[in-house]
């Protein structure tokens, strides 16, 4: 190619960007002339309101301040990215701060605290789009998600969802679609029902990366709560730690749904009843490459508990779990594991568990009705039982032991 032949082709290309439309975003800042109620409305529908510049494509709302609503926010309904830039809203405990409706919000660098409403306390995602970085959501309560409600697409990253409270979901409710938590903390949330710090009504929810602590739910699932057609993933190093339910299932409760961990970490996680870690009920868990240790439960099943629940653990390790020691009216099962239904064990370790009956694993199975209790290749070690089962106790059915 010529000289003058690569000049011509510049200046063509040139005229085809001048000509062409290309996409177009506004800077609109928050002031003392522009609210962000204004602000809002102005990106919403790319008009000129109060003392905010008109919205064009996708708009960036710059605050410039901490803020107190005195009044609900606009519902966000185009594509809308909040710049915190370290600064504050405060729903002044009486208004929820963020709802996209339809549309597709980012927020960066943003507290959002003392939100409320009857749900998604801070936030609600109503069928849009949301995208929460580096930021923190604490201290907000609602009816049912003290922090967040869910029913579209969320990631939330690098991010805390700390101290809020709801009679279900203290921290999280998730009534479908998905949401992915990545390097983020979801720690101190209560419920006064279900799910200390998530419930997962139907949809999915990954964690990845992420620490779950400290929650506690007078119901189930002192951290998250899993329901119907729910499906939880715990991945890539996650921490489930010192979460408090006052009836099944410490640190996990699944009722129906499905939870699969790998790569991760249940631990001192306590229940009132039984299921100190992982509590599943008519769902199906999967556990690989992962450790379910120091948990405790007061009736059975320290370290998981399953009925009907068909359950595969890899490679994975069952430690320190227990139940109460004997006394009362129940004898107390499976400190490690208790399983009524179907389970298959592969190359792992149950190890210094203990309880009255079956102090590593308690089963009990039905091959009328088509279950199975395979434990392959792997290790019961210094586990203690009061009564019967120091290792395994199987009360009912046949198991089947395998060392290749």
């Amino acid at each position: 190619m010529n000289r003058s032949s690569a000049v011509f082709i510049v200046c063509v290309w040139s005229l085809l960007f001048l000509i062409l439309p290309t996409a177009l975003a506004a800077d609109i800042g928050v002031s003392e002339t522009c609210s962000l109620a204004d602000a809002i409305t102005a990106a919403n529908t790319d008009e000129a309101v109060g003392g905010c510049l008109a919205g064009d494509g996708t708009d960036i709302i710059i605050l410039s301040g901490d803020i107190t609503l005195n009044a609900a926010l606009p519902h966000i309904t185009t594509e809308i990215i909040v710049e915190g830039i370290g600064f504050t809203i405060s729903g002044n405990n009486r208004f929820r701060i963020f709802a996209a409706n339809g549309g597709n919000l980012t927020v960066n660098e943003l507290t959002m605290t003392k939100g409320y409403a009857d749900w998604g306390g801070a936030v609600a995602n109503l069928n849009g789009t949301i995208a929460i970085i580096n930021s923190e959501i604490n201290d907000n309560s609602a009816s049912e998600g003290g922090a967040i409600g869910n029913d579209g697409s969320m990631r939330i990253v690098n991010s805390d969802v700390s101290h809020n409270s709801a009679e279900i979901g203290g921290g999280i409710y998730s009534l479908s679609g998905i949401i992915n938590l990545v390097n983020s903390k979801l720690n101190g949330n209560m419920s006064e029902g279900n799910g200390g710090a998530i419930m997962i009504e139907t949809g999915t929810i990954i964690i990845e990366d992420s620490e779950v602590s400290q929650n506690t739910a007078e119901g189930r699932g002192g951290a998250i709560w899993v329901g119907d057609d729910g499906l939880l993933k715990v991945v890539g190093n996650s921490d489930i730690n010192a979460n408090e339910s006052l009836v099944n299932g410490g640190g996990i409760a699944s009722e129906g749904g499905i939870v699969e961990i790998t790569h991760s970490t249940i631990s001192k996680n306590t229940s009132g009843n039984i299921g100190g870690g992982i509590y599943c009920d008519f769902g199906k868990v999967a556990i690989k490459d992962s450790v379910i240790d120091r948990n405790t439960a007061e009736r059975g099943g320290g370290g998981l508990h399953g009925f009907s629940c068909p359950t595969g653990i890899l490679n994975s390790t069952i430690s320190n779990n227990s139940v109460k020691e004997r006394g009362g009216r129940y004898i107390r099962n499976g400190g490690g594991i208790n399983i009524i239904g179907s389970v298959v064990i592969d190359a792992s370790i149950i190890k210094g568990n203990s309880a009255e009956q079956g102090g590593g694993m308690r089963g009990i199975v039905s091959q009328a009705l088509g279950e199975v209790f395979i434990v392959r290749n792997s290790s019961f070690i210094e586990n203690t039982a009061f009564v019967d089962g120091g290792g395994l106790y199987v009360e009912k059915g046949e198991a089947t032991l395998i060392h290749l």
